[in-house]
């Protein structure tokens, strides 16, 4: 990889800026996912007078929003086609499509969920390649593009020998800083249940959706519908969609298409508001095979696990073996004894998923922040990064102005829930 200083085109920071740093930092955001992932590690070099941190769009399909959200984040954001001219020390990124285009000394990537589950197919000895471990993503032109691969796990690295073997001399034991926020939140869960208005005694069921035609959001309203109805008046519940899923539809269309399932009482949770706080509230989760569901699993949450989906989970990953346990839901039978079905089985989903989501649990932040100055070549701070507990969940306002196109009659024979969970099944809460 390229290690050679590329000057900047001037006018810049350079030149008008009123401090001066000794190193800059380049974050690749590549869609709302990731840019959630890196903002849980960047912020330590933020803070860090020293350093100049600078964020890029990378072009990316699922991309949309990032723009907005890094504008709304007050960044100092550098366009595309200067970014793949500028000198920055050190390139941060949570994918790994087109990093390769970015001149910098180091280059340093994180996954952007959890554990490395997914795959594709590909023309190898297995027929499939795992995203983000694989030779394709991890090597362009013969080099390996990163310096630093953070692996959530020590056993991620036997996959990454077996199919990119030129970069495992370059993995870091990194842990995982999404899991440390939510073991760092778990005090918080009744706090987060009263910001849900979930009452006493009331079940909390949390429907967690990755993107994709394999989705549960995939499957249409009409599965979602039924869970609802399908569940007695004690039970709220609350779905949270993958950022993609946003991203590429727009929250009108997400919203317009969920209306038959809001108006028995879903609730939805708001695109801006933090999914680990919800998760932390939550009793049981029913969700596909994405990083939702194995978190949950990790923080002692009941899965319910949908089949849909599971041929794009790597076999030899945490989610394959999380799936061997079950119970896997069926559409076609009564929710309520499948749930159970999950409690029953609840510790060996947790022991399973707590064991292989992270080799370092707590850890990830200090050892990210010690990986960074590594490349950087500057001394580390003294104070040692903790994980940060996560703000509170929030969920979308159907009554909000923008979203008055869900006021149909529908919505208004449920008496409009509004968040509070209330039940066509004759009124009741």
């Amino acid at each position: 990889m390229t290690t050679e200083h590329v000057s900047r085109t001037a006018p810049t920071s350079d030149s008008y800026g009123s401090r001066d740093t000794q190193s800059t930092v380049l974050v690749a955001v590549h869609t709302i996912t990731s840019l959630a992932r890196l903002l849980t590690i960047v912020t330590f070099l933020e803070r860090d007078e020293r350093i100049e941190v600078l964020f890029t769009r990378v072009p990316d399909e699922l991309g949309a929003g990032v723009d907005e959200a890094l504008a709304q984040m007050g960044a100092k954001v550098v366009p595309w086609e200067e970014a793949t001219r500028l000198s920055a020390d050190l390139v941060v990124a949570a994918a790994l499509h087109r990093i390769e285009d970015l001149p910098a000394r180091r280059r340093m990537a994180v996954g952007h969920g959890a554990a490395f589950i997914k795959q594709y197919p590909a023309a190898t000895r297995r027929g499939f390649a795992t995203y983000g471990l694989e030779e394709g993503s991890l090597v362009h032109e013969g080099e390996v593009v990163v310096d630093a691969l953070v692996l959530s796990h020590t056993d991620q690295l036997a996959r990454l020998q077996q199919q990119c073997p030129q970069a495992a001399p370059n993995a870091v034991e990194g842990g995982d800083p999404a899991y440390d926020v939510l073991l760092a939140s778990a005090s918080q869960r009744e706090v987060f249940r009263r910001d849900l208005r979930v009452r006493s005694g009331q079940t909390l069921v949390v429907l967690s959706s990755t993107w994709g035609p394999h989705s549960l959001f995939g499957g249409g309203c009409a599965p979602l519908r039924r869970i609802v109805e399908d569940l007695p008046a004690d039970h709220r519940v609350v779905l949270t969609l993958h950022p993609a899923i946003w991203a590429h539809h727009g929250e009108r269309a997400v919203l317009s298409w969920l209306h038959d399932a809001l108006a028995a009482g879903m609730d939805v949770e708001d695109p801006r508001s933090e999914w680990a706080g919800l998760l932390i509230a939550a009793d049981v989760v029913l969700g596909d095979p994405g990083s939702i569901a194995l978190y949950a699993a990790a923080i002692g949450k009941p899965v319910l696990l949908t089949s849909d989906g599971q041929h794009r989970v790597d076999p030899e990953s945490v989610m394959s073996e999380l799936a061997g346990i079950g119970p896997l839901w069926r559409p076609d039978l009564p929710l309520g004894p499948q749930f159970d079905a999950a409690r029953d089985v609840q510790r060996e989903q947790e022991a399973v998923a707590r064991q292989r989501v992270s080799s370092v649990p707590g850890k990830s932040v200090a050892i990210l922040q010690q990986t960074a100055y590594q490349l950087l070549e500057l001394p580390e701070p003294t104070s040692t990064p903790k994980p940060e507990p996560c703000g509170p969940p929030g969920l979308v306002d159907v009554f909000d102005p923008r979203n008055r196109f869900l006021h149909g009659s529908p919505r208004q024979c449920t008496a409009g829930a509004r968040g509070a969970g209330l039940r066509k099944l004759g009124g009741r809460r």
